[in-house]
């Protein structure tokens, strides 16, 4: 009988161990499970938070005031973007300029990579033969000469492009990029940039479903003697003559705003928002 016992008490220990590690691993399994859900499914809080203590953005993320111009915060070494997935497009980038240019440029990467956060996983494919560049919103020369390389090749992710006309993407908004890189920046010493596209109500589409921008804008911050500056460009995404100049585009804020169903500097106060809006001085002297 004390034989009978002993095996009996040994085995509800047995039981009773067995069931302490089912339960451990349970317990587990629920944790990473949470674990997942959350990265999965939580605000992209983190990335404005990098943005904002980066400096990247200047008057805080700009503010969707329209369906399409919704956006998902993708954050990388230079800039933060802001990604549509509806449109297949970015809706703004922006990134923040200082000091003066590294003095030396790298070797254009080869290929554009598709970016594996988005959920629509464009590829440069999507864009071959429809007769459209691969536009970059951040540009890829101005990030390299501030940056290096290795932020100059996030600038080749295909969330930070959109279909532009070559004669736009090779003509004024080249110039346009210039300018901002090699004169005004380096006169004032610092320059925060907005960049982005605008799109019709009913826009066209590549086969692909990648959407196509009637006109990208710019948008220019700088400071002077402690007070902020704007100046934004409108470029119409048309056949152009390759003759044009920035001057020629030179639009305020507001008007960007509007077409592109975005607002900016809402952290700022009132007054200061308002007057930034506002400005149209022409291309800074």
């Amino acid at each position: 009988m004390g034989d009978f016992d002993t095996v009996r008490r040994m085995r509800n220990k047995k039981q009773s161990s067995g069931g302490g590690v089912i339960l451990v691993v349970v317990l587990l399994l629920v944790l990473v499970g949470c674990g997942i859900w959350y990265f999965r499914n939580a605000a992209p809080a983190p990335s404005a938070q990098v943005a904002a203590e980066n400096g990247m953005v200047f008057g805080g993320l700009p503010r969707a005031t329209a369906a399409g111009s919704q956006y998902t915060l993708l954050t990388n070494r230079a800039y933060v973007e802001g990604y549509s997935e509806a449109r297949k497009d970015p809706v703004f980038g922006a990134y923040h300029l200082t000091g003066q240019p590294l003095g030396k440029t790298d070797k254009r990467p080869a290929k554009f990579s598709v970016d594996e956060r988005t959920r629509d996983r464009v590829t440069t494919e999507d864009y071959t033969r429809s007769g459209f560049d691969r536009g970059h919103m951040v540009p890829n020369h101005v990030i390299d000469m501030y940056f290096g390389p290795e932020a100059q090749l996030e600038t080749f992710l295909m969330s930070n492009v959109v279909p532009q006309q070559h004669t736009l993407n090779a003509g004024v908004w080249e110039k346009i990029e210039a300018l901002e890189a090699e004169v005004e920046e380096p006169k004032f010493g610092e320059m925060w940039v907005f960049v982005g596209p605008i799109f019709d109500d009913s826009p066209r589409a590549l086969p692909s479903g990648v959407e196509v921008p009637s006109a990208c804008f710019r948008i220019w911050v700088r400071r002077d003697a402690g007070v902020a500056h704007a100046e934004a460009f409108i470029c119409p995404n048309v056949v152009l003559t390759g003759k044009e100049t920035p001057g020629e585009y030179v639009a305020m804020v507001k008007e960007v705003e509007g077409r592109a169903h975005l607002e900016f500097f809402e952290g700022l106060p009132a007054a200061d928002k308002a007057r930034l809006e506002g400005e149209k001085t022409g291309v800074w002297p």
